[in-house]
């Protein structure tokens, strides 16, 4: 019988990356989603209202009668909305008409650097060499940052390049989270070696913060409103990854060969992102807390989108002599996305 304590760093999320990607649009275009998304009227339909704010900035209302601004009112709207869909009349102050153009192809670069840190704190022991069992308690700091570039080449409504559409922007998304692991291996016969084990993993209770600075830069030759626009952001939330669930089998057959099988499932449809609802501090004991509720949209859109993973791992070890060993096996892990998952740009979701 003993009890072990241990602690353990691991980095195991590593978001360094560069990619370009260039390809055809086919007459689709950011702004004539937004465009689209401006004729819906209101956030029930999966648009807004669009009209002047007192600022004299366009503005994606909830419905008509609305004073609040609809959740699928984008930053990406926001600036189409304000520096290019208004096109004025020469001779006009206010905007002549709302116009949106096609695309045919895209240039997307995005240069991303980052990692997810854990820190473990386990604690395990061993019964009689029959029940071997382990608690571990996971801390994680999250670190993303990356800077895009992505331009749309534009076409005229009678044919023709009417110029780009260049937006760049700068994200991080920084943050903690924790959860806990257990698990238990058991040995039933005292004369065999042949054993079992389970395992559960929790959530990983995550509260992060996403900050961006965004500009549109419409190299149009008289196209739009204003030829660049600005926007930043930082959003406040919680996003609750699935339970994990594991099973075991092994053996060992004399002293020159060992075989194992495991098998664990984790539902990534069931990913709960939050929205804080309310924040707060208590300066007499130091603490913070922010209350959240699911973000039903994003939810539903995640379990289209998302879906269960089994991962299955098949392996042996045979002593050729004693001095060297062979290993060998098999991983398999099914799909997370589903076929038809998209994500979706029209949900009335901060998401």
């Amino acid at each position: 019988n003993y009890v072990n304590f241990a602690f353990n760093y691991n980095k195991n999320r590593n978001f360094n990356e560069v990619l370009a990607a260039a390809n055809s649009l086919r007459n689709a275009s950011q702004n004539k989603g937004a465009y689209i998304k401006g004729l819906r009227g209101s956030s029930l339909n999966g648009g807004f209202d669009i009209a002047l704010s007192n600022n004299g900035e366009y503005i994606g209302y909830d419905n008509a009668e609305s004073n609040h601004t609809s959740r699928n009112f984008s930053q990406s709207d926001y600036l189409l909305w304000n520096a290019f869909i208004p096109t004025p009349d020469p001779y006009e102050i206010e905007p002549d008409e709302y116009r949106y153009n096609d695309a045919d192809g895209y240039a997307f670069t995005r240069e991303q650097k980052g990692y997810i840190g854990e820190y473990d704190f386990n604690v395990s022991g061993n019964h009689q060499n029959q029940i071997f069992w382990g608690i571990t308690i996971g801390i994680k700091d999250v670190h993303y940052d990356h800077i895009s570039q992505y331009t749309e080449y534009l076409n005229l409504a009678m044919g023709g390049y009417a110029g780009n559409l260049l937006t760049t922007d700068e994200r991080t998304i920084t943050g903690t989270g924790w959860n806990i692991k257990g698990g238990v291996i058991i040995r039933p016969i005292d004369e065999s070696p042949f054993r079992f084990g389970f395992s559960i993993s929790t959530p990983t209770w995550y509260e992060l913060t996403s900050s961006n600075f965004t500009r549109i830069y419409n190299n149009t030759p008289g196209i739009g409103m204003y030829d660049t626009g600005k926007s930043n952001e930082s959003i406040k939330y919680k996003m609750f990854t699935p339970w994990k669930f594991g099973a075991s089998l092994g053996h060992t057959f004399g002293q020159d060969l060992a075989l194992g099988v495991s098998y664990d499932y984790s539902d990534y449809g069931a990913i709960d992102n939050r929205i804080i609802t309310d924040e707060y501090y208590d300066s007499w004991d130091n603490t913070y807390s922010a209350h959240s509720e699911s973000d039903n949209h994003m939810n539903a859109n995640t379990k289209k989108s998302l879906k269960g993973v089994h991962t299955l791992k098949v392996g042996f070890e045979s002593k050729l002599t004693p001095e060297f060993a062979v290993r060998a096996g098999y991983n398999y892990v099914s799909p997370m996305y589903s076929k038809d998952g998209v994500r979706s740009t029209c949900l009335n979701t901060d998401g």
